[in-house]
Parts: structure tokens; C-alpha cells; sequence
């Protein structure tokens, strides 16, 4: 066997801070790159001619003083007559053994030793840090704790500021009967509307005077704004815009350096009805292309129908891909329902008037012209008698009977409606400082949620990129053994930095380049 002149060679290095449990590690796009950066830097101790360093074995004596390597951290060699390549590992303990030699107890760094030589199939990515980062582009849930929401801020429309009090009857006070389109709706009801409820008094005092009080059906205090320009109705609802700005500054009052938290669920617009129903939206699903970009406004349109049964719409535009998202709309359906007072005697005299005298004389008529004609039956007694219940009949109007007011209608309050408050409110939710600054510095660390099949990718970001896979799979010119721990490692997440003085420097602007 002919014999072989030791030239193993072998560098020491200080703590890199590239860590045993492959949390952090440096990333390389090929060997010659990675050899070349340990090339440049600061080495603790060198040893050379040294004799074949097996790997496997665990540790290596060199002729260094104690002195020298008690503060290295980690370590590369090369047999340069076998492999002639660089292995890399991690110093774990190192032992005196006399004043000139020290016992080094390493671990081979198989992500290191191996990096560029290995590439990485596609297998299902738990987590990584985005090529992009673009607001709306990563949405897929991270399941994190929230905490109590907060509202940033808050606007209403403009639509809800008047009243106005709608009387609906069958017909007016000329005897007309009703039927008109209120907002695309036909209704048997003609609504009459006042202004003030001295117009509305007015107004019930005079159809009870013309003995149309029980025309009235129901009387409203509906929104000014959504009644019909005139007494014809209307073909369609009203329609008007209404839009919110996307706040993607900051999170309560937080910058964070991760727009994924201007998406859902850490910030959202929150709209509130006033009858006790709210709807979330998202901001990022007003796009006209969902999963793209999201920049803008919040647009929605709010149609009204004023009627009987009136309803107010506030229905999202362009959101989730739908140009009038109906299904997402939130509508205001209830309002005021009053009572009105009828006057008991003024009704009877009303309908006294109108058809109980006129059936009394002429009965009485009648009677008369019996009389004239000498009717053989009706004694002078008889006579008597006949004149004076016609007589009595007659005079019954003339008697003022104490007859109470009735009030009609059921009455119904709204709170809101009382203070001027009804409407829809547009509340800019989000989470509160605290939690947005600890999940932008969890975002920081771990990338985000991708639970997607794809190639792992080790180099997305400009400082550094994690990556947490299930199944990785690992091609090279490798040990099987090392491929298999190298697939382990990535299942459980590792960190890949470009520069070993920046490792654990979170504070850098990782954003997509």
C-alpha cells in the first residue's frame, strides 16, 4: 500500500452563529460561492498536513494549544488527497489533552457540507416567506390569536339626516282610488307625505272630514331622501355611492413591515345596520381581480325603496369577483310606525252626513206620501205614533252624544330614528397595537402560511427566507443518510441568511426586493 503524505487541512472559526438545531443557517447559490465566503473570513487556528478526518467519527486531535481553540464554535475540512472538498461542522466541546494538542469534538453540518450540491423537489409548503408581499396577494389563513379588535375609524352616509312622515291610504280625499309605483313596486296605497306633524294632523282631520278616515292604512316616518320626487312614484329604487378608503398605512397606529397584516382578519371593514346586524368585509375582496394587488376604495351602492314595507340597501361593488355582490348586501328594514287619533263624533257626523239622514228622510218621505194618499190602514193613532219616530229619528243628529278619540295604528319606536341616527356605519376595524407588532415580528421570523404544493424556495427575500415543508424531497450527489436528514431539517423549518453578521438581525427591511 503505498503511503500517502498527510495534507488534510483543517480551519476553525469563532461562533458564525449558524445553529446546531439548523433553526439558522447561510444560503448559498452554489459551492464555489460558499467555499468562497469561508475563504474570506476570520479563522481562529489552522492545521494542516493533517491525517485523513473521517467524517462520521466525531472528533479530530490537532497539535493547537488549548488557549488557542478553547472559543471556537465551528469548523471545515478537506482531505485534500480524497475528496479534495470542503465538509463543514459544528464545533460541540473541545478537551485538553496535553500543553500541544486539543481534542475537537464536532458534527458534520450536513445543510453546509452539501449546499449547492443539492436541489430541492416539490413537496407540500407549510410556511415560507412570498416572493411577493403585495396587500391581497397572501391571504391563506394563519389561525393566530387576534385579541379584541379596535376601530381605527368610522364614517356614515349622507342619506338619513331628514324624516319625513308618509301616510298611506287607498284612497284620497276626493275619493280616488289608489295605485302608484313607489320604486319599481306597485302598491294599492297612495302615499300622501307631511312635512311636519301639524301637516300630518291637518291632513288626517281632513280625510276623516270627508269621511275617509278609514282609508288610512298605516302611517311611516321614512328617510327624506329615498321618497319619490312626486306623487307618480317611481320606476326604480334610489340609487347612490358610497366609498371607504382601504387604510393600508398603518395598523393601530403601528407601520408594520408585513402587509399581510392590512388583510383579514387583522384589519376590516365592519358595517353596522342599527337594527342590531353587522357584516365583515374584506378589503382585499374589493378587487376587480381577487388574489391580485389590492389598492382603492371599499365602493358599495345604496338602494332604497320607499314603501309600506321600505327597505334600504347597502350592497357591496366588485367584491369577490362580483360586480353587485346582492348576497352580501345589509339592509335597514324597520322604521317608525305611528299611531293617528280619529275623532269619534266628528267620524259619525261624517258618516251621518253622508248616508244615515239621507236613508231617514226618506223614510219619513215615504211615510208622508202614505199619509197623503190616505192610507186605510194607518189609524190617527197610528199617524201619531209614525210621526213621532220619525220625528224622534229625525232630531237624533241634533243630540251631541260624548263619544271618545280613537287612536289608530299601531305604534312602533326606533331609538335611532328619534336621535337622527339611523344609517349604516362604516367601522375600519383591526387589531390592536400590541398583537399587530407581535404577529409582524412573527411574520418576520416564519414567513407566512402557504399550505401549497411547490418547490421549496431558500432564497426569496434579501436578508433571509424561512422555509417549513411536509414531505420535502432531496436530489444530489449526496449520502442518502445526509439527503434524509436534510429532508427532516426542512420539515421542521430552518432560516436561510445571506450574511452570518445579520443572524437574528430582525430588524432589517426583508421586503421582496
Amino acid at each position: 500500500m503505498a503511503y500517502i503524505q498527510p495534507d488534510g487541512i483543517i480551519q476553525f472559526f469563532g461562533d458564525l452563529g449558524i445553529s446546531p438545531n439548523y433553526e439558522n443557517t447561510l444560503y448559498f447559490a452554489s459551492t464555489h460561492a460558499k467555499d468562497s465566503y469561508f475563504d474570506n473570513l476570520t479563522k481562529k487556528a489552522i492545521a494542516t498536513s493533517v491525517t485523513y478526518t473521517r467524517e462520521n467519527r466525531g472528533y479530530v486531535r490537532v497539535e493547537i494549544p488549548m488557549s488557542t481553540m478553547y472559543n471556537v464554535g465551528y469548523m471545515r475540512f478537506k482531505n485534500t488527497s480524497f475528496e479534495n472538498k470542503w465538509f463543514y461542522a459544528f464545533v460541540k466541546q473541545v478537551n485538553y489533552i496535553n500543553n500541544i494538542t486539543t481534542e475537537v469534538q464536532f458534527e458534520l453540518d450536513v445543510i453546509m457540507t452539501w449546499m449547492g450540491t443539492f436541489d430541492l423537489g416539490s413537496c407540500f409548503i407549510e410556511r415560507q416567506h412570498t416572493l411577493s408581499d403585495g396587500i391581497g396577494v397572501n391571504t391563506i389563513d394563519e389561525n393566530l390569536e387576534t385579541g379584541d379588535y379596535i376601530c381605527q375609524a368610522s364614517s356614515t352616509t349622507a342619506f338619513f339626516g331628514q324624516y319625513t312622515i308618509c301616510i298611506f291610504q287607498t284612497e284620497d280625499a276626493n275619493g280616488d282610488v289608489a295605485g302608484v309605483n313607489y320604486g319599481g313596486i306597485y302598491s294599492g296605497c297612495y302615499m300622501y307625505i307631511c312635512a311636519t306633524a301639524a301637516s300630518a294632523t291637518q291632513h288626517i282631520d281632513a280625510m276623516v272630514q270627508a269621511n275617509k278616515g278609514d282609508s288610512i292604512v298605516m302611517i311611516l316616518m321614512l328617510p327624506t331622501h329615498f321618497l319619490p320626487d312626486n306623487i307618480l312614484g317611481s320606476d326604480a329604487p334610489t340609487e347612490d355611492n358610497f366609498s371607504v378608503v382601504k387604510p393600508y398605512t398603518t395598523i393601530a397606529g403601528y407601520t408594520p413591515k408585513n402587509n399581510k397584516l392590512f388583510t383579514y382578519p387583522y384589519n376590516f371593514l365592519s358595517v353596522f345596520n342599527t337594527e342590531g346586524e353587522t357584516a365583515d368585509y374584506k378589503y382585499e375582496y374589493f378587487n376587480n381581480v381577487p388574489g391580485e394587488l389590492s389598492t382603492g376604495v371599499a365602493n358599495f351602492k345604496i338602494h332604497g325603496t320607499a314603501n309600506i314595507q321600505t327597505e334600504i340597501s347597502c350592497i357591496p361593488q366588485n367584491y369577490k369577483g362580483i360586480p353587485m355582490a346582492y348576497a352580501e348586501r345589509l339592509s335597514i328594514v324597520n322604521f317608525p310606525k305611528c299611531s293617528w287619533n280619529v275623532d269619534a263624533f266628528k267620524a259619525y257626523i261624517a258618516q251621518a252626513q253622508s248616508g244615515l239622514s239621507v236613508g231617514l228622510v226618506s223614510s219619513a218621505l215615504q211615510a208622508g206620501v202614505g199619509l197623503a194618499v190616505g192610507n186605510p190602514r194607518i189609524t190617527g193613532e197610528g199617524v201619531g205614533t209614525l210621526i213621532g219616530n220619525v220625528a224622534q229619528l229625525m232630531t237624533a243628529n241634533a243630540v251631541h252624544p260624548s263619544m271618545p278619540v280613537h287612536s289608530k295604528g299601531q305604534q312602533t319606536n326606533d331609538l335611532f330614528v328619534g336621535l337622527k341616527a339611523k344609517n349604516f356605519y362604516f367601522y375600519q376595524m383591526c387589531i390592536s397595537q400590541p398583537y399587530a407588532i407581535a404577529i409582524d415580528h412573527f411574520f418576520d421570523m416564519f414567513g407566512y402560511a402557504i399550505k401549497n404544493h411547490g418547490i421549496p424556495n431558500m432564497n426569496a427575500r434579501p436578508y433571509w427566507t424561512y422555509v417549513k415543508t411536509i414531505g420535502c424531497v432531496v436530489h444530489g450527489d449526496l449520502p442518502t443518510d445526509d439527503g434524509a436528514e436534510i429532508e427532516r431539517i426542512f420539515d421542521n423549518g430552518i432560516r436561510f441568511w445571506k450574511n452570518h453578521t445579520q443572524i437574528g438581525n430582525y430588524n432589517l427591511n426583508n421586503s421582496p426586493a
